[in-house]
């Protein structure tokens, strides 16, 4: 029954509002409050490329830093308020949704976090729980999740008000924005999101909105479908699974670990959920076309995924994420590979929009008694219409209602359960009807076929699309050329090796893999769009023309290339072939916001300002938040008003990013006087500084050396620089002056592209000249990815010029452990590195590691039993450092013949200290715990039955695959 009640609530939803109450209105404000926060901060001078996680997020960094004790501190909250909901928007936390209240009741229908417990489970660390989470990009929580974003505020015509809030994605490049809107007569509130990629290459594509819930034993899940699937793509029966437990009951989840539950099956366009006791529930709806992903996530029930209740929150409980997505699943590089589900393009100058609907419910739950069905309709807008209910064409309910929103229509009819045939007419238009059969309206397959897994050169194309679609692009570039190597005639895999290699740099490489592509077919539009683009950046703009001409003949490509020619008419002066081509991109997508700049561009150099005024204008209705767009009119009319409207709209976190964006534009467009103007409005910034001195070098003198003695100058901490355009750039800067700093930065572009050795070539030269510790530890690095071994006088130096960053420690401990001759050493500086950062959990982990390398397991639980590790998501280092200190001890009494002290070691191996950061799961593997237990009661006479000879070696086998050291005890107890 609780599919009838949630389907009509979201039909509802669809039907446009008769009138709105008297009086309704909704109010959009700005506020400073003071929320309790437990902050983050710490941010990592090394560059991400450097470290183990994350690097294809490069250019952005990590945060290391987060607290134990919260603070109270002041944030800008925008407000949406009508006379039924209250929605929170935080613009400095990536522009989430806070949380949503439904005002009748009070309650939150989205989970409202009275505090911002910043903890580290994105992929730069900081994420805080509740609201609504927006991510693009790559499969995890956004680079810009819990950092400030660029956010305006409106009153639309409608009487709705919106907060629009976005940001570049540095990584890509693309660009999103998620207008918040709240009607001012309805009890919903719409996400009206736009995706966007401008620039000439494919990039990922992966988009999910985070909501959060609160999390209760009454909570059952209503979400159609007949499959889920985890993250690997495998397929698993929904919603009761294959050992028959219901999973869409909250209170059915008491196993396992933490569960994400993709549910697909069914082309329905609504899913929630709702809380039986508390008769009270949410909603969410969109197009399923739009928004097919539904995902559930459920923290384990067991202490493993409990802890986190206190990680996140102060008191306001646990809480389940439920998801929307523009894909079936988050899939990892392994279910691309094994099943249908996999990664996915955003293809060059495309753009998507979609919008959805978060709502409450109240007052619906309904169960069936005998002949007797309860239909319960909630309004969400204001109804005055009439409602019929027919099975098999008879007529049961004719009633004409009126209801404002949240108001809650219910009535008990007559339906016997040997009917069938039930519809709901709502409006003389259906609402809902009774459920059709299970797969009717979904027929796709699950499962790969047999021919994906075989090993063949097609395979090695598929799997070269995953991890170029995963930001792994030279595994795919390996898997690419494998491919060619086993199928000369691959022309695709030739394609995308050549923008791979476009990617890298090398565009001599990449025409040639082009022209390969061409050999092969002539009117290949992939092959064709390639050399053209990188004819393009070649210089040959006349041979660029001709190859991008065929491509725009391919419907995939035709609105990209002609953008793309667009463009280089534009760099060429010809202002009025420039305009032709971006109105034919526009013609084939009129969403392609960089041809919308070029015709802003080319009606400005003509004199023609109203039609550059009207490319502006289209391109804030397509995106409220464009920078292009406030600076083009900033550039025809230099007034300080207009100024202010440019400058003060670029509010997010890395604002250089955005200036530097905006400069690539016009120097591209052959407008590099427009580029010094934007640049000279930007805060300063080494690299911001390095472009005006290339960008002034030909008209002054002066005022470029100038700028390029402020780059030097200026610190290199947090500067990671990216873009091929900005190569150039340092490149020239080099040819004026070696600087160390300007090789850096150029290297750290070769890094990002791949090209690691003329990244090392680079920081090879700076010899011993950087007065900069992170740069040694990026160096050290880079020659372990060379394959080379890492100079122990780079650990050294870093740890000389930055003695107060630990992360300096932690890298010249770890150095001098990684030789077994230098173990004391090692000791010795991780002590002295814990001594001096007590606090830090990090060091005290890794202390701990070595007492227990130099066997020293009572000094290392001392360590552990002063530790309060805050750990990421999946964390596990601190539990296991302290189970394998006790297992090693027991061992030793067990070699010493002291059993009974032993036994008591064993005894504390099973504990779970959660002050480390970890909760015990439900069926954590204790074998060896038991093997070594029967083994020293059995020495103190007691009667224990031996372990079965299988299960030994079971476990034997387990262990040679996972764990060396447990293996050495289990050699000590097995016979």
């Amino acid at each position: 029954m609780g599919r009838w009640t949630t389907a009509c609530v979201l039909a509802v939803l669809a039907l446009p509002a008769a009138c709105a109450p008297a009086g309704s209105r909704a109010t959009i404000r700005e506020e400073t409050r003071v929320i309790r926060t437990y902050p983050f901060g710490d941010p990592d001078p090394v560059p991400i490329l450097a470290r183990s996680r994350n690097a294809a997020i490069y250019p952005y960094f990590r945060f290391d830093g987060f607290s134990s004790e919260g603070r109270d501190q002041a944030w800008k909250v925008v407000r949406l308020e009508n006379d039924y909901l209250i929605v929170d928007v935080l613009p400095d936390v990536g522009g989430k949704v806070l949380g949503a209240i439904e005002k009748s009741t009070g309650r939150d229908f989205l989970y409202w976090n009275d505090v911002l417990k910043f903890r580290d489970v994105a992929m730069r660390g900081p994420w805080t729980s509740g609201g609504i989470e927006f991510n693009f990009g790559l499969i995890g929580h956004t680079p810009a999740t819990a950092t400030p974003v660029d956010y305006a505020l409106r009153h639309n015509s409608d009487g709705s008000v919106s907060c629009i809030v976005g940001t570049m994605d540095a990584a890509s490049g693309t660009q999103w924005r998620v207008e918040i809107r709240l009607p001012k007569d309805a009890a919903v509130f719409e996400t009206r999101s736009t995706w966007y990629n401008p620039t000439p290459l494919t990039q990922p594509y992966y988009q999910w909105m985070n909501a959060a819930v609160e999390a209760r034993e009454d909570l059952q899940f209503f979400y159609p479908g007949q499959y889920y699937i985890g993250h690997g793509g495998d397929a698993h029966p929904w919603p009761i699974n294959e050992n028959g437990v219901d999973l869409s009951r909250y209170k059915n989840h008491h196993f396992g670990g933490h569960k994400s539950l993709h549910v697909l099956g069914s082309p329905a366009e609504f899913s929630g959920g709702y809380w039986h006791d508390l008769g009270f529930g949410f909603g969410h709806w969109a197009r399923y076309d739009d928004m097919p992903g539904r995902k559930i996530w459920i923290w384990s029930l067991a202490r493993s995924g409990a802890i986190w209740e206190d990680l996140l929150t102060d008191r306001n409980g646990q809480y389940v994420e439920v998801q929307s997505g523009r894909q079936f699943s988050q899939a990892q590089a392994s279910s691309g590979v094994n099943t249908p589900f996999t990664q996915v393009a955003f293809a060059p100058y495309a753009a998507d929009q979609w919008t959805e609907a978060w709502f409450p419910i109240k007052g619906i739950g309904g169960l069936v008694t005998g002949d007797k069905v309860r239909l319960a309709l909630n309004a969400l807008r204001p109804l005055r219409t009439g409602l019929v209910v027919t099975v098999n064409g008879t007529t049961l309910l004719d009633e004409r209602l009126r209801l404002d929103p949240m108001q809650v229509f219910e009535r008990d009819l007559d339906v016997p359960d040997t009917e069938h045939g039930v519809r709901v007419m709502l409006g003389g238009e259906l609402l809902w009807e009774e459920a059709r059969p299970a797969g009717e309206g979904f027929a796709r397959p699950v499962e790969a076929s047999a021919e994906k897994s075989s090993e063949t050169a097609g395979r090695a194309c598929q799997l070269g699309r995953q991890q170029e679609l995963l930001r792994g692009y030279d595994r795919a570039l390996e898997l690419y050329l494998e491919c060619v190597k086993h199928d000369p005639a691959q022309g695709t895999a030739m394609s995308r090796i050549a923008e791979l290699y476009f990617r890298r740099l090398e565009y001599d490489q990449a025409l040639a893999w082009a022209r390969r592509a061409l050999a092969l077919d002539t009117y290949d539009p992939a092959a064709n769009f390639l050399m053209g683009l990188t004819l393009q950046t070649l210089g040959q703009a006349a041979a660029a023309l001709e190859a991008l001409g065929w491509a725009a003949r391919a419907a995939e490509y035709r609105s990209a290339a002609w953008t793309v020619m667009a463009e280089i008419h534009l760099a060429n002066r010809r202002f009025e072939d420039a305009a032709e081509y971006a109105s034919r991109a526009l013609g084939a997508n009129r969403t392609n916001v960089p041809a919308l700049g070029v015709r802003s561009m080319a009606a400005r150099q003509l004199g023609r300002p109203a039609e550059a005024a009207a490319a502006e204008r289209e391109m804030l209705r397509i995106d409220p938040l464009s920078h292009l767009a406030r600076a083009e009119a900033w550039l025809a009319d230099s007034s300080g008003a207009r100024r202010e409207q440019f400058t003060s709209a670029i509010r997010a976190e890395l604002p250089h990013e955005s200036y530097l964006e905006l400069a690539t534009t016009y120097v591209r467009a052959g407008l590099g006087d427009d580029a010094v103007r934007i640049l000279r409005l930007a805060p300063a910034h080494p690299i911001i500084h390095y472009w005006l001195a290339y960008l002034q070098k030909d008209s002054s003198a002066a005022a470029s050396q100038a700028a390029l003695d402020l780059a030097l100058q200026g610190s290199p901490r947090l500067v990671f620089p990216s873009g091929a355009e900005t190569l150039r750039v340092l490149e020239w800067a080099l040819s004026k002056r070696r600087d160390w700093k300007t090789m850096y930065y150029a290297g750290l572009i070769h890094w990002s592209r791949g090209r690691i050795s003329e990244a090392a070539a680079l920081f090879a030269e700076c010899a011993a000249l950087p007065d900069y510790g992170p740069f040694y530890l990026a160096r050290a690095e880079l020659a372990r990815r060379a394959g080379q071994e890492p100079a122990m006088a780079d650990y050294q130096r870093a740890h000389e010029l930055a003695p107060d960053d630990w992360r300096t420690w932690l890298a010249l401990a770890r150095a001098r452990g990684s030789q077994p001759a230098d173990a004391a050493a090692a000791l010795g500086i991780a002590k002295a590195a814990f001594e001096r950062f007590p606090a830090n959990f990090v060091m005290g982990m890794e202390y701990a590691r070595h007492l227990i390398d130099a066997r020293s397991y009572e000094d290392a639980l001392a360590v552990l039993d002063r530790l309060v590790v805050l750990p990421y998501e999946n964390a596990s280092e601190g539990r296991v450092l302290y189970e394998r200190a006790h297992l090693m001890l027991a061992g030793a009494r067990i070699r010493d013949r002291r059993y009974d002290e032993a036994l008591a070691h064993l005894a504390k191996s099973r504990e779970w200290p959660e002050r480390l950061g970890v909760g015990r799961p439900y069926t954590p593997d204790e074998r060896l715990q038991t093997l070594m237990e029967a083994y020293a009661a059995r020495k103190l006479g007691r009667e224990v039955p031996p372990p079965a000879r299988s299960d030994v070696d079971r476990l034997a086998a387990d262990l040679k695959r996972t764990n060396s050291w447990k293996q050495e005890l289990l050699a000590a107890v097995r016979n």
